[in-house]
């Protein structure tokens, strides 16, 4: 999969606003808006720079280090929002440690994502 050319040309319609005379560029569900990758391969970039150097990914990938690092924090910063979004429901457990001892651990669990 690595050193090929995997490049595809995604034609973007633009409209015109009568309203406010600009032009409204057409929102596709599989590409961030003034971007030229899909989320998906901005996804498997994110994992791949977690396991090796992001000079190493920006060669392989034929793309500047710059931007290797730039999909790189865009993809955390959405990550740490998908993390730290509150539950609406939660469940709460607690239990001993040890037999006989008043050592316990609780446990929280997200009732919607089951984590």
């Amino acid at each position: 999969m690595h050193n090929t050319n995997r490049r595809a040309e995604v034609p973007r319609r633009q409209f015109h606003c009568q309203k406010c005379q600009k032009y409204i560029s057409e929102r596709l569900s599989f590409m961030r808006l003034r971007q030229h990758h899909t989320i998906r391969y901005e996804s498997m970039i994110y994992e791949r720079v977690k396991n090796c150097s992001i000079e190493e990914i920006s060669r392989e990938e034929g793309l500047g280090w710059e931007e290797v690092q730039l999909i790189f924090n865009h993809c955390a910063k959405e990550l740490e929002k998908e993390e730290w979004e509150a539950p609406e429901r939660i469940s709460l457990d607690e239990f001993s440690h040890l037999k006989g001892h008043k050592d316990f651990i609780t446990t929280v669990v997200d009732l919607e994502k089951k984590i």
